[in-house]
């Protein structure tokens, strides 16, 4: 089909996947909405697996490909309660979720090598050989679902690895080749997705490591104590939606500093008597070392540290100073914007 009727039936598509996404959320409640985490999975499980099928023998137009792409940014946002200005891949890095470019070209490629693993005299599997090798000969410029796969190997460094096999008739199980293609394609992706955070001012204070751990830890804490999801949400949204922060003078004190995120977690006077008792509650949880090296730690370099989890994963251990960390956050904020 031609690339307008490819549009509107995958906007078709979309309107129904928007709607499997309300139904997901309605799960939860409003007093504790349903964990990102678990939103996440429904998600892959339920809206993507509706969103994608298909896509293996489809070659996308890229006005398709950028709707789909939308959508799923979208998404991401949704099902984490951040706002819709929050910089597109702040959501995706925030639930650990690849692009859908990425997505759609490792089910091609799965798609591709089931096909070359048919016997030697299938129909499609000769089909495809003679697509592959007619795809190198015209220097990648036929058009069409294997052309596309072609250019995708191409792409990741993988199309030695089909020529080869293709020419000795020795393929690698299936296994092996979904993790090669799985690991390949999700490591160029997480690093584009990275240098594109690095360039939103908006998202200067991620700290990079929660890139290599997928999902953020504050929802792992929710997870593991459903009543901490509204702390953990608004958390999540001052990390990565911070609300033009720091674009002003504070009109809660006066001491005629800008109203940034560091200044109203350690110095502004309105929320004093607060961040005293739940800092105290911090040292108090801390081991010995790391209250002594946080105190030596400047505001901003203290606000980064505490507001990213401790750049480190979620240490079962430590979960009371994990939940100390994000009370101390939560009701300082509050109670500067009450």
């Amino acid at each position: 089909c031609d690339a307008k009727s490819e549009l509107e039936y995958m906007k078709k598509r979309i309107k129904t996947c928007k709607a499997m996404n309300y139904s997901i959320q309605g799960i939860g409640s409003h007093r504790v909405p349903l964990n990102p985490c678990t939103a996440s999975k429904l998600y892959s499980t339920v809206t993507l697996s509706k969103l994608l099928y298909g896509v293996e023998v489809m070659d996308l137009h890229p006005h398709t490909s950028s709707e789909m792409e939308k959508f799923h940014i979208e998404s991401a946002k949704h099902l984490q309660h951040l706002p819709t200005q929050c910089a597109g891949p702040g959501g995706l890095v925030s639930i650990g979720w690849q692009s859908i470019g990425s997505m759609v070209e490792i089910a091609r490629l799965r798609f591709f090598w089931r096909t070359l693993l048919l016997p030697v005299t299938d129909m499609y599997k000769l089909l495809m050989i003679y697509k592959v090798f007619e795809a190198l000969y015209s220097n990648f410029q036929t058009s069409g679902p294997t052309a596309s796969i072609v250019r995708i190997c191409r792409k990741y460094d993988l199309l030695d690895i089909v020529i080869s096999s293709i020419e000795t008739g020795d393929y690698m199980p299936i296994a092996s080749w979904k993790k090669t293609v799985k690991y390949v394609i999700q490591q160029r992706d997480y690093q584009r997705l990275q240098i594109t955070c690095s360039l939103y001012t908006s998202l200067k204070r991620v700290h990079f490591d929660i890139i290599n751990k997928r999902v953020i830890d504050w929802w792992y804490l929710a997870l593991h104590d459903p009543c901490y999801i509204k702390k953990c949400t608004a958390i999540v949204r001052l990390l990565f939606a911070p609300a033009r922060l720091g674009s002003s003078l504070c009109q809660k004190c006066t001491s005629y500093e800008a109203d940034s995120l560091e200044h109203i977690m350690f110095k502004c006077d309105s929320v004093q008597e607060v961040r005293t008792v739940y800092w105290r509650k911090i040292i108090e949880s801390c081991p010995d070392a790391l209250a002594r090296d946080i105190e030596t730690f400047s505001n901003e370099k203290k606000c980064n540290f505490i507001i990213n989890a401790m750049n480190n994963s979620l240490i079962t251990e430590w979960i009371v100073l994990f939940k100390n960390i994000a009370d101390f956050i939560y009701h300082v904020w509050e109670r500067y914007n009450s």
